[in-house]
């Protein structure tokens, strides 16, 4: 069989022997063969690979992560927060504050996830300072809170029926001191939650401080409405016992006519001055030495009333939760950063298609060399 044919070239041109041969094509069945007798090659570049990238994660920082389960909270610390008003007038009204578990529970999920309040906390706990220490931080007061705090805590959402029906809210700091970040999560949740408490509190009080001022100014109104009106008494009076006097009534006269119709102004005055002087002197020197007018104005006992118990309203932090804590963070030791055997695992694949490769370039070059004649003994 021919295997190849030379053209002829002129003088001085290059030789070129072009090859009819099938001998340079390669079967599935030679490679596998070829793979089959570089078997040790391959499990040494696979060993290699493997070990190289166990060593990597072995060299790299470990990130541990901290988590705490929260619920809603028990209608016992809602119940605390329902005020109701016990003056009010009408329906829309039948309570000075009010809220439902799941309002309050929606407050703590928005404080966990503002980041003023993160850093508040961040600034309040000094932990600047203990990451400086841990892990040197460099980057600013700021840069470290963003990079170490803020971008490490997150809140999760879970167990969700629906989106307004969350059975929990999962929140999760990663950081490279397992103690420290289960410390730090316990103690932002509870800063959170009791942040939120006080909010609702604060506003409870604001609420009564407004209806506390919106009273007083009542009374106030009240008490000067009634000492003009005593001022105006005393007037009317000094007025009649001029007249008294003039007429010489030392004692009261009351006609017929003013008595059977005592609605009519020319009665009114008759009857003031008709008392007589003794009596019209009496009654001056009584409005005189009145020392307050509070028993004498009607509608002030009622808001006196409302106003004590305003007062006497005085809501307490104490025992109280915006969310139930079913789960607090606790030390785990076994990091998820990085996750060294799937790592491994896809270091011991990487190393396995490296090794398959190497013999596969090793192959083709040791066949080049039986094309070209020289050393066939390399594959």
């Amino acid at each position: 069989m021919e295997m190849g044919r030379q053209i002829k070239m002129p003088e001085g041109a290059h030789h070129v022997v072009i090859s009819t041969s099938s001998e340079g094509e390669i079967s599935i069945l030679e490679v596998m063969l070829s793979l089959r007798r570089q078997w040790v090659l391959i499990c040494l570049v696979t060993l290699v690979v493997t070990l190289s990238v166990l060593a990597l994660v072995v060299m790299m920082p470990k990130v541990y992560r901290a988590e705490v389960l929260l619920l809603t909270p028990q209608q016992s610390d809602v119940a605390h927060f329902n005020i109701p008003d016990l003056f009010a007038t009408s329906e829309q009204e039948l309570y000075i504050y009010s809220t439902t578990t799941e309002d309050l529970y929606a407050a703590m999920l928005r404080n966990l996830r503002s980041n003023s309040l993160r850093h508040q906390f961040f600034s309040e706990r000094n932990l600047y300072d203990q990451l400086k220490e841990t892990e040197g931080a460099g980057k600013g007061e700021y840069g470290t809170f963003q990079k170490k705090f803020n971008e490490l805590l997150l809140v999760k959402d879970g167990g969700a029926r629906n989106r307004e029906d969350l059975e929990y809210v999962s929140v999760i700091l990663d950081g490279s001191r397992a103690e420290l970040i289960a410390q730090w999560i316990n103690d932002f949740v509870d800063f959170i939650d009791t942040y939120t408490v006080r909010e609702v509190i604060n506003t409870i009080n604001t609420k009564i401080r407004v209806k506390k001022r919106g009273l007083k100014e009542r009374m106030a109104s009240l008490r000067l409405t009634a000492r003009q009106q005593r001022e105006n008494d005393l007037d009317r009076l000094e007025a009649a016992l001029d007249i008294a006097r003039k007429v010489g009534l030392d004692t009261a006269v009351v006609s017929k006519d003013s008595a059977n119709n005592p609605q009519s102004d020319n009665n009114a005055l008759v009857q003031e001055y008709g008392k007589g002087v003794l009596i019209l002197e009496a009654e001056i020197e009584a409005l005189k030495n009145r020392k307050s007018d509070d028993p004498y104005i009607s509608g002030l006992y009622e808001v006196k009333e409302q106003f004590i118990f305003l007062k006497n309203i005085k809501p307490q932090m104490d025992n109280m939760h915006a969310a139930r804590i079913d789960q607090p963070a606790r030390r785990v030791d076994i990091p998820v950063k990085p996750r060294m055997k799937l790592m491994v695992f896809m270091g011991g694949v990487v190393g396995v298609i490296m090794g398959i490769m190497v013999a596969l370039i090793r192959c083709l070059f040791a066949r080049q060399c039986q094309v070209l004649g020289q050393d066939k003994s390399l594959c």
